[in-house]
């Protein structure tokens, strides 16, 4: 079922009233995109006049990363620790590596047999 602007808004503010968390709002509102659910989010919290974000879970915070990945003098990463880290040592893998213009990403799958 497709809701309009109008009637999103009124199934908000109850869901701020009834203090459902965001997941559940989502489930009230099919087909609405997220950014597009939190920007009337936020229209309505101006209208409420409300400061603090009244849905659980809509703003997630960003994973811890880690610490960044030593380099030999090869050139070579140096990348045993994280694998033992996460079960990976003495199973064979496949790891892709993406260079990108801030950092590189290393993506690391076990080979299935």
């Amino acid at each position: 079922m497709d809701f309009n602007y109008y009637e999103a808004k009124t199934i908000i503010r109850q869901g701020i009233y009834d203090k459902i968390t965001f997941k559940e709002l989502r489930e009230k509102l099919p087909g609405w995109r997220k950014r597009h659910l939190q920007s009337i989010i936020f229209d309505v919290m101006a209208e409420m006049g409300l400061k603090n974000i009244p849905f659980p879970g809509m703003v997630v915070r960003p994973r811890l990363s880690r610490k960044p990945i030593p380099i030999d003098s090869n050139g070579m990463l140096c990348i045993m620790d994280l694998l033992k880290e996460k079960g990976f040592e003495g199973i064979e893998c496949h790891a892709r590596c993406h260079v990108g213009q801030t950092k590189i990403t290393l993506t690391i799958k076990p080979v299935s047999v």
